[in-house]
Formats: C-alpha cells, sequence, structure tokens
C-alpha cells in the first residue's frame, strides 16, 4: 500500500507506517491532518487521479442542435458525446454509419 500512499513528512500523523503489533485496533483515533497534509493530498490527487472515459476528439463534444460541431453526415468531428461504451463498438458503429453514407451518396451518382 505504501508504494500508492500519498508522500507526508515522517512527523505528520497521515504518514504511513508498518503496524507491527497486528491490525489497527478499531478505537483508534483519528487521523488530523495538518494544512501541509492537506497540500500533500492535493498535489497528490492532481498527479495520480484520471478520468476512465476515452478521448473521443478535439472538438466540443455536442451536436449541432446544441452549438456543437457534429450533424448525422458524419462532418466534422463523428462522436458528439463521450459514449459508456467500448472503444471497439464504438468505432465500429462509425464504421456501420461511414459505409451506409457511402453507399447512399456513390449510389445516387451512377443509378
Amino acid at each position: 500500500m505504501e508504494a500508492s500512499h500519498p508522500l507526508f513528512s515522517s512527523d505528520s500523523q497521515a504518514a504511513c507506517v508498518r503496524l507491527t503489533d497486528g491490525p489497527l485496533s478499531a478505537d483508534a483515533a483519528d487521523i488530523e491532518y495538518s494544512a501541509e497534509d492537506d497540500a500533500v493530498l492535493e498535489k497528490w490527487v492532481q498527479e495520480n487521479v484520471q478520468s476512465t472515459w476515452h478521448s473521443l476528439g478535439t472538438c466540443k463534444m455536442l451536436p449541432r442542435e446544441e452549438k456543437g460541431p457534429v450533424d448525422a453526415s458524419l462532418n466534422l468531428s463523428i462522436v458528439p458525446r463521450n459514449v459508456a461504451a467500448s472503444t471497439n463498438s464504438t468505432a465500429l458503429a462509425i464504421g456501420k454509419k461511414a459505409a451506409d453514407i457511402f453507399t447512399r451518396e456513390l449510389s445516387s451518382m451512377w443509378w
């Protein structure tokens, strides 16, 4: 656990310690965090906490109706919002939509 623990100063109540006499007692006193501890925690969060979302583009992620850059023909940015699905499934759905658009546009040119 120590490897991922914020690096508090050794005299901080929040510093990681090894328990040699068994588990911590249920009636142990709460840790009192100092202003220095708060700064260590803030730095640790900024350096270690990440989003679980996959980035999908560089444009504002909204449909055109909501002042975003996306339309139904896949113009500009393709995925108008973050999706709760695997990136593979999302890519396959975009490919299917693109194939439908290409087929429709090409068939209207030659038939």
